[in-house]
């Protein structure tokens, strides 16, 4: 009995988290407004292929930021298309944290901090840091 109603659960979560991937694909364009530039090009690399030298950005959740936003900050600073970033913005938010991009010290601390700022004006407390690849 417990089995079947774990299932239950299981299928009814799997559901409502289609539901609102769907919706939230589906939204106006007008909703995932582009963010302010970063001022720079940072040379990013995905995480699994990147060179020893280079950190990897990890972006955490907390329950105040809209993942409207951490979506945006994805995409439009670690480019991502828009499928891939709302992915990515699921891991960090069910996950606590995620893995983004890996690039040299230098660029992640002044992508992390442009990050901040964006964030900070927004009135959202999103965190960013770094770690050893």
């Amino acid at each position: 009995m417990e089995s079947l109603v774990n299932s239950v659960i299981a299928i009814v979560l799997a559901l409502v988290v289609f539901l609102v991937i769907k919706k939230w694909l589906n939204r106006e364009p007008a909703e995932l407004t582009p963010l302010p530039s970063l001022g720079f090009s940072p040379k990013l690399y995905d995480v699994e292929t990147a060179p020893k030298h280079a950190v990897v950005i990890r972006i955490e959740n907390d329950d105040e930021t809209p993942i409207e936003f951490v979506a945006c900050v994805i995409r439009d600073y670690f480019n991502f298309d828009i499928e891939s970033a709302f992915e990515m913005m699921w891991q960090v938010h069910t996950e606590g944290a995620g893995d983004i991009r890996a690039a040299s010290r230098e660029d992640a601390q002044k992508l992390i901090d442009r990050i901040h700022e964006v964030a900070e004006t927004r009135g959202f407390p999103l965190r960013c840091g770094f770690r050893d690849s």
